[in-house]
């Protein structure tokens, strides 16, 4: 049964309305900034789920990997973006004030 891919997408809203508030500019710095931190594993998943489109399962599939696993690290990463943007937030209004 292939995973709807809405539904792995929905939980993750907030996230995307974050980074969408940001420039294009501090957008490509959050991302390259997480991508350098990442281990070669945690950037597959990534990879295969946002840039080739694949599905929890599928991943799980040419990982070798448990689903919850892939989901676990998938949510984990957003957190990790999340933080990123909180902080490019953080200091933008420190500058501003």
């Amino acid at each position: 049964m292939q995973t709807n891919h809405f539904s792995e997408h929905h939980s993750f809203k907030g996230f995307w309305s974050s980074i969408n508030l940001l420039d294009q500019k501090q957008r490509k710095e959050i991302v390259l900034q997480l991508l350098s931190e990442l281990s070669s594993e945690d950037r597959a998943v990534i990879s295969l789920f946002y840039f080739e489109n694949l599905t929890v399962s599928e991943i799980s599939t040419v990982m070798e990997a448990n689903e919850s696993y892939i989901q676990q690290t998938l949510k984990n990463l957003i957190v990790s973006v999340r933080d990123l943007v909180q902080k490019s937030d953080q200091k933008v209004n420190t500058l501003l004030h």
